[in-house]
């Protein structure tokens, strides 16, 4: 009753890390996969009418997220090319907009913390993992949808009671 192929390429997203990888050991983000997947699972087909409400608020919240990790990205870059990046601001800016962003992500990262190494030159390096890369970024994208299906559901609620009365 699922779209079937929203839902290989959101498995296509978990391990396409570990399969396909580009110049440089690169690898393509596994985000790309889970948001084309969600949007292909919630697409309207004959199982999953127009009308249905939660999914067009889980589309919406896939969209929500997208928008906000482009405002991550667009906000990190503000803060690390200006004048931003010297004063506590930027620092905090970038941080909430983070934890707006991939909640789920930064939530993992207070309770499992992130391994350093310090390199030879006195720098430290931080390590993860392409499977908590992955879990995580699904969950941020999950987040997201059971929000915007949430609040979607309670607007409906208070636009009916207010019809009834």
């Amino acid at each position: 009753m699922v779209n079937l192929l929203g839902v290989v390429i959101i498995i296509c997203g978990f391990l396409i890390p570990y399969f396909l990888t580009l110049p440089a050991g690169r690898t393509i983000p596994p985000i790309i996969f889970f948001y084309v997947g969600f949007f292909l699972l919630f697409k309207p087909n004959k199982y999953l009418k127009i009308s249905s409400s939660w999914a067009k608020y889980a589309r919406i919240g896939v969209f929500m997220h997208i928008v906000s990790f482009l405002l991550l990205i667009f906000i990190s870059l503000l803060v690390v090319n200006t004048s931003l990046s010297s004063i506590k601001f930027g620092y905090l800016l970038s941080i909430g907009m983070s934890w707006i962003s991939k909640p789920m992500t930064q939530i993992s990262e207070v309770l499992f913390p992130t391994e350093w190494i310090k390199m030879p030159d006195g720098s430290y390096a931080g390590t993860i993992n392409f499977f908590r890369y992955n879990v995580t970024g699904f969950l941020d994208i999950l987040f997201y949808i059971v929000v915007a299906i949430c609040i979607g559901k309670w607007i409906s609620i208070k636009q009916k009671r207010v019809q009834q009365t």
